[in-house]
């Protein structure tokens, strides 16, 4: 065979021998493109899991919010308090714990005699009835209802943030209305702070580590600065910011503090919404 010949056959080998080679990179890029999709897929999978278990938490919790804004209807006579927790939680349908440690540390027994008649009343006022005679309480955390000590009640802060934008849009001052509620609502419970001078700016108060001292930092026109350390009277706290207040108290304030706002919302000035020029019709000729 002529040299010629030899290269010819060469050229014609040569789509051949790399078929194999580019079919390998095409299976390795498929394979790629596929281990991306479904990282991508098991990544989305795993983001809606952890919301659903957050909607599903919320949930839970409003619901047991709901049941104990509830009317209920309740009869007890010398029944054990374990077995009246259990009625309670078939009867609207929530998951009841008992804090037995709490329990012990003030002298109540799971056998201890309940003697109650009740109808027409909400589920809440019922459990303050009959749990304060026993120095008990409850809290909502963790998906269920707790029956605690009135000590460990009130010291579950819960965090909730409330929308007043209605109210500062009718002229409410926020920082005045934070005042108003540290003032009125149970005062022996908020963290202590100093009121500060009308010519200062203040800024946000701090606990300092391992000391229930809080300090604020006033600072003045001129550049300088002021330090006041006082010792705290409770550990709730409230702070006003654009359109809300972000308090920290125990579920039993939070309800006063729901209730002292749908009272102000009530008798809030409504602010007219000026008319557009454009849209003022001509009085009637007479």
């Amino acid at each position: 065979m002529s040299q010629s010949a030899r290269l010819e056959n060469l050229k014609l080998q040569i789509p051949t021998l790399h078929i194999p080679a580019q079919v390998a990179i095409l299976a390795i890029v498929v394979l790629l493109s596929h281990q991306s999709v479904q990282a991508e897929k098991n990544e989305g999978q795993a983001k809606a899991k952890i919301q659903n278990q957050l909607v599903s938490r919320i949930s839970n919790e409003e619901k047991i919010e709901a049941a104990v804004n509830s009317v209920t209807e309740l009869e007890f006579v010398d029944n054990p308090l374990v077995d009246a927790f259990r009625f309670i939680s078939d009867l609207h349908d929530i998951n009841i714990v008992l804090d037995r440690k709490a329990m012990e540390d003030v002298g109540v027994a799971l056998d201890e005699p309940i003697n109650l008649a009740l109808s027409g009343v909400s589920l809440k006022s019922a459990l303050r009835i009959m749990l304060r005679p026993l120095g008990l309480d409850y809290v909502i955390e963790d998906e269920v209802l707790k029956i605690t000590s009135e000590e460990v009640a009130v010291s579950t802060l819960k965090l909730r943030v409330y929308d007043l934008r209605q109210l500062e849009n009718s002229g409410f001052e926020l920082d005045r209305l934070a005042e108003v509620v540290r003032k009125t609502i149970a005062p022996e419970t908020w963290a202590a702070v100093n009121r500060k001078p009308a010519s200062l700016a203040g800024v946000p108060v701090k606990v300092l580590e391992g000391k229930k001292v809080f300090q604020r930092v006033i600072k003045s026109s001129s550049g300088g600065s002021q330090v006041y350390t006082l010792k705290s009277s409770g550990s709730a706290a409230i702070e006003a910011l654009p359109g809300c207040l972000v308090v920290s108290q125990t579920r039993r304030i939070h309800a006063q503090i729901e209730e002292l706002i749908g009272q102000l919302e009530k008798i809030a000035p409504r602010k007219l919404e000026p008319i557009p020029s454009g849209k003022l019709e001509p009085l009637p000729k007479y």
